[in-house]
């Protein structure tokens, strides 16, 4: 066989070997090429979707900043007690909307309990936690009188001489924080009852100062950040009376030493079209930080 005639022969040898690769390569091409649309088009459409919601997601974070700004500067502030709730809405529209927030005042989930006392026990060695027993002098009793908080007892402090004190153990923890219950009752002018704290029990630093114009006689709640003293193994806390008058008095109930890491002390939501924004907000001293934000 002459070169000519081998030559030919393989030709159409390979051309029917070429046939199959290229009907393969013509089917996957054409499984890549629909993927791809198909992905472009979805892609398109949810930025679509995106882009819709812009302008009222944009209003939705309005009126949340709203919010922080009255919860520090404006009426919110008199949003003091769990479950103390507001709803209203923005004094001008955002972006064609007119949002409307509520803001729901909530009490921290504590991550630990290093010490509790709701004096339901009668006596000074009550509760959990503590290094001790209350130290007591002065006017200082626990007793039903007065209507507890809860259950059927609380402490009272009377006159210029009730005053208590008790240790509790860090056990290593920092963001420490007190929370109580308290109420005073039948203030005169210059009556006053203090909350105190010291991280040796000697170098007293005042917590709270309740005073005349407090003296509603109902209970309120308290929460005080107590990591700035939390610098030695041991924390102490103490109550004092400043009431010279016979008819004052001051009580305290439900109270608690415990590890809050990442407090929420607000939860604030709005609902704008489709967009609803969740946002937890701290108390940090006069400021009032976001600690959370949830875009649903």
């Amino acid at each position: 066989m002459n070169k000519l005639a081998w030559l030919g022969k393989k030709l159409k040898r390979e051309e029917g070997q070429a046939l199959p690769l290229a009907l393969i390569t013509l089917a996957l091409g054409s499984l890549l090429i629909g993927s791809f649309l198909n992905s472009a088009s979805t892609n398109l459409l949810a930025s679509k979707v995106f882009w819709e919601k812009l302008p009222a997601r944009y209003a939705a974070d309005a009126a949340i900043e709203d919010a922080i700004w009255n919860l520090r500067y404006g009426d919110l502030v008199s949003l003091t007690e769990p479950e103390d709730s507001v709803s209203y809405s923005l004094s001008e529209p955002v972006n064609g909307f007119t949002p409307r927030v509520t803001v729901t005042r909530v009490e921290p989930i504590p991550n630990l309990t290093l010490a509790t006392d709701d004096f339901e026990s009668n006596s000074w060695s009550g509760g959990s936690g503590w290094l001790g027993s209350w130290y007591h002098e002065g006017d200082a009793l626990i007793t039903k009188s007065g209507s507890p908080y809860e259950g059927e007892y609380h402490l009272q402090l009377r006159r210029d001489s009730g005053y208590v004190k008790r240790g509790v153990d860090l056990l290593g923890e920092s963001n420490v924080y007190l929370i109580l219950r308290a109420k005073a009752k039948s203030f005169k002018k210059d009556d006053t009852a203090e909350c105190l704290v010291s991280s040796g029990s000697e170098n007293w630093t005042t917590l709270r100062t309740w005073v005349d114009g407090e003296d509603d006689d109902t209970y309120h709640y308290y929460q005080f950040n107590l990591s700035s003293y939390a610098t030695e193994g041991q924390l102490w806390i103490a109550f004092a009376a400043h009431m010279p008058g016979k008819g004052a008095k001051f009580y305290v109930d439900d109270l608690r030493v415990v590890v809050i890491n990442r407090p929420i002390d607000y939860e604030i939501v709005t609902t704008v079209g489709e967009v609803t924004i969740r946002a937890g907000v701290a108390i940090s001293g006069e400021a009032r930080p976001v600690v959370s934000w949830v875009i649903e």
